[in-house]
């Protein structure tokens, strides 16, 4: 529109967050910048943070009632030839019964969902696509297709796993930390589930000492991993997770790039949790990279050894 309008004003009660800032992709992306350049370079567009009180015909245009969140209380009445209403979505739960409508997420807008996506009120009702994010809202991808497709996948194995008694799907690895080591690597360097899903979908590796093995399990919400796998005293869960550690200026941030300043990596970078039943009793993070490729022998393939051999020693 910016193109074909003289004024612009982008409306909401709630401050602009920039997708760079949030590490969300359902936040203000960069190639949609210009708006905000023309309000700080002041050609007249404008983002204000406010609530609409009333819009009101007159005319051929609308005068419109605001009320500015971060302002004192100030008001202000504003003329627009159009005014376009963006205010989002709600689930309709109208096509449900009584007896099997879902609970809702907080703000209505999706099902309240358990780890496996399932109804938290409705036995068997699952929800998947767009609908199934209240686990990871404002966070992980769900919203979007690169993100729920993953989740998709996953739950067809856990509906295949209830309902046609097929075991969930997973490798016997040997039980060392070198074999250890070498498989989360190479799921770290090709999974696109973990890279899409970062900081929600992760491996999970759970320990059968008493048959000297490990047992592997790809792309799981980490919370359903730890409900799952919580009456284990030794099982690890691998993700890529983002630094959230708060930069004055994301274009200036001074690196540690040594392997014992992993976990102030600022991008993505692998996250290795080890679980006593539900807790979580240690954590190893590798070094970020610009290709993410995590194969150095010194700063990534060590470490994690080093990890993997101080939690679990070889026999």
């Amino acid at each position: 529109m910016l193109d074909h309008a003289a004024l612009i004003h982008l409306a909401s009660p709630r401050p602009t967050r920039l997708a760079w800032h949030s590490k969300h992709l359902g936040d203000v992306r960069g190639q949609y910048g210009a708006l905000l350049d023309g309000y700080w370079f002041k050609t007249l567009h404008g983002v204000l943070e406010c609530v609409i009180e009333q819009i009101r015909p007159v005319g051929d245009a609308y005068q419109v009632s605001i009320a500015y969140t971060l302002a004192d209380g100030e008001r202000e009445v504003l003329d627009y030839d159009v005014v376009v209403r963006c205010t989002g979505f709600r689930m309709d739960d109208t096509v449900f019964a009584a007896d099997c409508r879902p609970r809702l997420a907080p703000a209505g807008r999706f099902p309240a969902t358990g780890p496996d996506w399932q109804s938290v009120n409705v036995d068997g009702l699952y929800f998947a696509g767009t609908l199934a994010q209240s686990r990871d809202t404002k966070h992980a991808s769900s919203p979007f297709i690169d993100g729920f497709r993953y989740n998709v996948r996953t739950l067809s194995r856990l509906l295949a796993e209830r309902y046609d008694h097929r075991p969930l799907d997973h490798r016997t690895l040997p039980d060392t930390p070198t074999a250890l080591a070498d498989t989360m690597l190479d799921r770290v360097n090709r999974s696109s589930a973990l890279w899409s899903q970062f900081e929600y979908l992760v491996d999970v590796f759970v320990l059968d000492q008493d048959h000297g093995r490990v047992l592997h399990y790809e792309d799981l919400p980490e919370d359903y991993a730890v409900d799952r796998f919580g009456d284990r005293p030794h099982f690890y869960t691998l993700g890529l997770r983002w630094g959230r550690q708060e930069h004055a200026d994301l274009f200036a941030i001074r690196r540690r790039p040594q392997p014992d300043h992993a976990a102030e990596s600022a991008f993505l970078h692998p996250v290795i949790r080890r679980y006593h039943h539900h807790e979580p009793i240690a954590e190893q993070h590798l070094l970020e990279d610009l290709l993410a490729q995590w194969r150095r022998r010194d700063r990534h393939v060590e470490p994690l050894r080093a990890f993997l051999r101080e939690q679990h020693p070889e026999k």
